[in-house]
């Protein structure tokens, strides 16, 4: 349901009944729906693929519930007009996993169960600027084993207006825990300051911005914005020479690692895909308290020294060549707000100049947990986003 556009105001009250009985009405293409050990999916191929088909609305007394479950709905709609008393109904089912292995998915009845949901259109919270996945090494590996029909498939389902109609992308500078091998760029000549063999892009981002090209074209998606990280630097920068395990950036390659993300940007705006963001750093807890689980590539960093290091050289060197490239900080486990805002703000006054947004990962604590550290995080950041 959008903003009000005429004189409805104050408090609508829209009662949804989701009872558990059989599908309810149907999306234009419906999904093949096929079970799996982890659960219920659609099945997309080169020939089929369920997409939705996006709702119009004549009037703002109307609204259309789009629902998918673990139950087994996708895409699922139901249509009505929004007033406080009558009950709109969103049909569902539940598998029986007791016939699972007979080859067949047997569904079952349960219990109904009522929900309200209450909106007042004068009332307003956060802006969202979208939403989006990660296209990896891995993904694009992937990728490139599948025919040209089924990625435009994925491409679709995902960024289309008629999928999930995704908007945002991230993407790794180098080598991420998502790649076949760990890789940076410049890993020789080692020392080098200048960068001399970061001079154009590596086949593994090659195709990777073919494909995204691609997709940006079957999809048609508007406003494609590409926010980018770095898991680590080449080794010699590092004071473990790994791409892993307790490491910190040698202070002598403070300049130089800040150099190389610009390079990195300009190749890939060279090529046709501008970056939208980038962030300070993939998880740099990850190279200072949990090196002895965290295996894969990996850049150790304090608050303070991520602080002086965006105040002082990536900050500054970004913005001499790109005034409204947007950066992310911390980047990193909901367990780290807002404390680590906090400390980094104590040390460097000039890294909430350069911040557009903290970025928080939905990993490891349990979701009451993560509305806390929401709320604690929105009351510290101010101006500053919450992605």
């Amino acid at each position: 349901m959008g903003d009000a556009q005429g004189s409805l105001k104050n408090l609508l009250a829209l009662c949804v009944l989701a009872s558990v009985l059989a599908l309810s009405s149907q999306v234009s293409t419906p999904c093949s729906l096929s079970e799996y050990p982890a659960g219920l999916v659609c099945v997309c191929n080169a020939t089929y693929c369920d997409y939705l088909e996006n709702p119009s609305l004549d009037n703002e007394n109307e609204f259309v519930i789009i629902s998918s479950s673990k139950a087994g709905l996708r895409f699922d709609t139901t249509s009505g007009a929004i007033n406080a008393s009558d009950f709109t109904q969103v049909v569902d089912y539940n598998e029986s996993r007791e016939n699972a292995t007979k080859g067949k998915t047997v569904f079952e009845k349960a219990a109904p169960r009522t929900v309200t949901i209450q909106v007042d259109r004068e009332t307003h919270f956060q802006n969202i600027t979208g939403f989006g996945g990660a296209f990896t090494g891995a993904v694009s590996y992937i990728l490139d084993n599948l025919s040209q029909d089924i990625q435009d498939h994925i491409y679709k389902s995902f960024y289309s207006p008629h999928g999930i109609g995704f908007n945002l992308m991230r993407t790794s500078i180098g080598g991420s825990d998502y790649d076949l091998a760990p890789w940076a760029y410049n890993e020789l000549p080692e020392n080098d300051t200048t960068l001399s063999n970061f001079t154009q892009l590596d086949p593994r981002d090659e195709k990777r911005i073919e494909q995204i090209k691609r997709l940006k074209v079957v999809t048609n998606v508007k406003n494609l914005r590409i926010k980018a990280a770095a898991w680590s630097p080449p080794r010699w920068m590092k004071t473990n020479n790994k791409w892993t395990g307790m490491s910190r950036l040698k202070e002598e390659y403070y300049q130089t690692w800040a150099d190389y993300h610009v390079r990195w940007i300009e190749l890939w705006e060279k090529a046709g895909l501008p970056i939208w963001a980038i962030s300070t750093g993939n998880e740099p807890l990850s190279g200072v308290y949990f090196m002895m689980f965290v295996k894969f590539m990996s850049l150790g960093w304090t608050p303070s020294s991520q602080a002086v290091w965006l105040s002082d050289n990536l900050g500054p060197t970004i913005r001499s060549k790109y005034q409204d490239l947007v950066i992310f900080g911390n980047d990193d486990q909901r367990y780290t707000f807002p404390f680590w805002f906090k400390m980094a703000s104590i040390y460097a006054k000039l890294y909430k100049t350069f911040l557009y947004a903290i970025l928080i990962h939905f990993l490891l604590i349990d979701e009451s947990y993560a509305l806390r550290v929401y709320g604690l995080s929105h009351r510290a950041l101010g101006a500053l986003v919450l992605g």
